[in-house]
């Protein structure tokens, strides 16, 4: 195969695999809250926080290694996660309201 058609069939490779590991923000926002709740639930039991946050990964269908570069990414813009944690206490919020935590 030619150089010529190769790096473009890379290009093409490694954009799709980026776009496939992208977590919609809707889903970011929740599955961050549901990982400091467990985080803050079971913060003294190493092993059950574990379990729990494997399960979060699980509910969400999210590698945990996915999960970091999209929590890292946000990080590099300041008014994205601003927008993103504002997003995240209104989902928090709703949370204490229903009655799910305290």
């Amino acid at each position: 195969m030619s150089s010529k058609l190769l790096l473009p069939l890379l290009f093409l490779l490694l954009f799709a695999c980026s776009k496939e590991n992208e977590i919609e923000e809707s889903k970011l926002v929740k599955l961050y809250v549901d990982l400091m709740i467990v985080d803050e639930t079971y913060q003294f039991n190493l092993d059950s926080l574990a379990i729990h946050k494997k399960k979060v990964f699980e509910k969400y269908q999210v590698t945990e290694q996915n999960y970091v570069e999209a929590i890292n990414l946000l990080g590099e813009d300041d008014e994205k996660w601003e927008m993103f944690f504002q997003k995240s206490l209104a989902y928090l919020e709703t949370l204490r309201e229903r009655d799910k935590i305290n």
